[in-house]
């Protein structure tokens, strides 16, 4: 009885999904393109496909490091950046599939480049409004993780009781919107992908939602939680740089205070301050690539009531959209990389880099050496870090 009832409702689903509004009701009046839209809107269909192949490579390559090292898997931080990973690997793969995840009723221009299905575009709009559980993991998480280990000493054992939580609100905040916006069928085409229908392609009548307030879905189930998270992340590197500043700065002045002891140069006193300046940037620099034009382009047309819609902007954001997972991997591998090529100044970075790939990604490597990680400090770094916590507010001898 239960597998009966259980295929009696997927069907009623699909039914719902694919049939529930017909072409002519979706797309009364066939929505035509300028040259110069059309010109980029097939700019930005290619150029996706490269920055989501990038991201798909680079979140693969970080997903393989962890899981295939004990120490890693051991990792809270590792971890949530695997996790991070996973949803990364989902989303891009559709935006590389996007040709066959939109639908070929949309009554476009660009039908003909389209083979999808209803189906497959709310499969899509699904997974992209989930990868809200992604974004909040690797960018509000791993930053307020890293900051409560380092800066607060929050021991281990406390740090492994939160990390089921990070799981728990991540999820709910990806599925929630997602399932809400299936099941009152705001997935539509939207741009360049799938997503929350556009209000200028919106028609009334169609479902329970009015077109006036789909906006407020748009801001309330994504851009709002983005720009949340983009402050989060840049108040957080922003209080760890200073942090591991202000230590550097109080053992290098208990240093030259002590007998016997040669003072340092300011450049050698602000050796890890600057790592961890180099590294933020890149990690907060990567998520404002990835979701500032995006964001941008939305204010604008919201601002103007969409008569300021710039199609390069619209190009860019589009491009940029689909990274994440490859900024990630930028950020990852990037201290791995100038350590290896610093200690064989022969290689060039084109053999750097596809000796990373092969060691990760094809597991040529069965050795992983956690100590070279971006996100599991170096041991000395930790220890000198440590010593310095400990050495912080003593009076010199």
């Amino acid at each position: 009885l239960n597998s009966k009832l259980i295929i009696k409702y997927l069907s009623r689903v699909y039914i719902y999904t694919t049939h529930r509004f017909p072409h002519s009701l979706l797309c009364q009046n066939k929505i035509t393109m300028t040259t110069n839209d059309y010109a980029w809107h097939m700019a930005g269909m290619i150029a996706i496909k490269f920055t989501s192949s990038a991201s798909v490579l680079g979140s693969l390559m970080i997903i393989s490091q962890v899981m295939r090292n004990k120490k890693n898997r051991e990792n809270v931080q590792q971890r949530l950046i695997c996790f991070a990973s996973i949803f990364d690997v989902l989303v891009s793969t559709f935006w590389l599939l996007n040709n066959f995840m939109m639908p070929n009723t949309t009554n476009r221009e660009m039908d003909k480049y389209f083979f999808g299905n209803l189906t497959s575009c709310k499969v899509q709009g699904f997974s992209n409004t989930l990868n809200l559980a992604g974004i909040i993991s690797n960018s509000v998480f791993i930053s307020v993780n890293r900051l409560l280990k380092i800066k607060y000493g929050w021991p281990d054992c406390k740090i492994h009781k939160l990390e089921p939580w990070y799981y728990i609100f991540s999820l709910a905040l990806g599925l929630t919107p997602a399932i809400i916006s299936v099941s009152d069928d705001l997935i539509h085409p939207a741009g360049h992908n799938c997503w929350i229908i556009e209000p200028t392609e919106c028609v009334d009548g169609l479902r329970m939602i009015k077109c006036e307030d789909i906006n407020a879905y748009q801001f309330n189930f994504f851009y709002y939680w983005i720009w949340i998270f983009m402050v989060i992340i840049a108040v957080n590197s922003v209080s760890f740089y200073y942090h591991v500043l202000k230590i550097e700065k109080a053992a290098s002045k208990f240093k030259r205070r002590r007998p016997g002891v040669n003072g340092e140069s300011l450049a050698d006193t602000c050796k890890y301050s600057r790592e961890v300046l180099n590294q933020s940037v890149f990690y907060v620099g990567g998520f404002f690539l990835t979701w500032g034009p995006v964001s941008v382009y939305r204010l604008l047309k919201i601002v103007s009531g969409g008569t300021i819609s710039p199609p390069w902007l619209a190009f860019i954001g589009g491009t940029f959209v689909a990274s994440q997972g490859f900024s990630n991997a930028l950020v990852f591998f990037r201290v791995r990389a100038l350590k290896c090529r610093l200690e064989n100044p022969e290689r060039t970075w084109i053999t750097v880099i596809c000796n990373l790939v092969a060691s990760t990604l094809f597991c040529t490597n069965s050795s992983v050496n956690d100590s070279k990680d971006l996100l599991k400090k170096p041991k000395e770094y930790e220890k000198d870090v440590a010593n310095l916590v400990l050495r912080e507010g003593e009076e010199p001898m």
